[in-house]
C-alpha cells in the first residue's frame, strides 16, 4: 500500500512540475531578479505557515491515533511521512509561484523604464494600460498563492484497509489545487506580462505592411 501511494504521489506531482516548466521559461529572461521583494514574499508565506503549524500538528496527531491501530509497523511510519510530504510539496510550489510573480513584477518595472524613453503618446498610453492590467493580474495571483499556502490536506483514515484511499484522496485534492493555480491565475499573470512587453512594440510595422498591399 505505502509503495503504491508514494509512487502515485511522486508521479502525480511530477506532472505538476513538468507542466509548470513554462513558468520558469517565461521568467528566464529576467536576469536581474529582485531578491529583497522575493525575501519579503517568502517571509510572509513563512509567517502564514507558522500560524498553520498548530492546525497541522492537530491533524497529524489525529492521524497518529488512527494509525496506531495498524498491525503493520511500516504502514504507521509511512502514513506520517506521506502527510509531511504532501504539505512539503505544497510549500515548495507556493514558494516557487511567489518567486515567479516577483520576476513578473521586475519585468513590468523594466517595461516602464522602456516606456519612459518613448515620446510616442500612443505607445505610452498603450503600455500604461497593459502594465495596469498585468499588475492587477499579479496581485490576483499573489492572493491565490497566499490562499493556497494556507491550505492543509487532512487524511481521514478510519481503518487500515481504507488508508490507501484516504491518502489518494488527499493527494488528488492537492494536485487539483496546484493545477488550478498553475493553469488559472498564474497563466493569466504570465499572459498579461507578455502583453505588456508586446505593447512596447510600435504598431507602425503592421500598418505599413497593410498600406503596401
Amino acid at each position: 500500500m505505502t509503495t503504491k501511494i508514494r509512487t502515485g504521489l511522486l508521479l502525480g506531482l511530477g506532472i505538476v512540475m513538468s507542466g509548470a516548466m513554462w513558468v520558469s521559461a517565461a521568467t528566464s529572461t529576467d536576469s536581474t531578479s529582485t531578491p529583497r521583494r522575493g525575501q519579503e514574499i517568502k517571509m510572509k508565506l513563512q509567517e502564514m505557515r507558522g500560524e498553520l503549524k498548530s492546525k497541522m500538528m492537530m491533524e497529524k496527531d489525529n492521524l497518529k491515533k488512527r494509525v496506531m491501530q495498524f498491525k503493520d509497523e511500516r504502514k504507521k511510519q509511512a502514513a506520517e511521512s506521506l502527510y509531511d510530504r504532501l504539505h512539503k510539496v505544497n510549500e515548495t510550489w507556493t514558494d516557487h509561484f511567489g518567486e515567479v510573480l516577483d520576476k513578473y513584477a521586475a519585468i513590468l518595472g523594466r517595461v516602464n523604464d522602456r516606456k519612459a524613453t518613448s515620446s510616442n503618446s500612443d505607445v505610452i498610453a498603450r503600455v500604461d494600460a497593459a502594465v495596469r492590467n498585468a499588475s492587477s493580474a499579479i496581485v490576483t495571483a499573489r492572493t491565490a498563492v497566499e490562499t493556497q499556502a494556507k491550505k492543509t490536506y487532512p487524511v481521514t483514515v478510519t481503518s487500515e484497509t481504507n488508508a490507501k484511499a484516504a491518502f489518494q484522496t488527499a493527494h488528488a485534492a492537492l494536485k487539483k489545487d496546484l493545477f488550478a493555480l498553475r493553469d488559472g491565475v498564474m497563466r493569466n499573470a504570465r499572459q498579461a506580462v507578455h502583453q505588456a512587453i508586446q505593447s512596447l512594440r510600435p504598431a507602425t510595422s503592421t500598418n505599413a505592411t497593410s498600406s503596401a498591399q
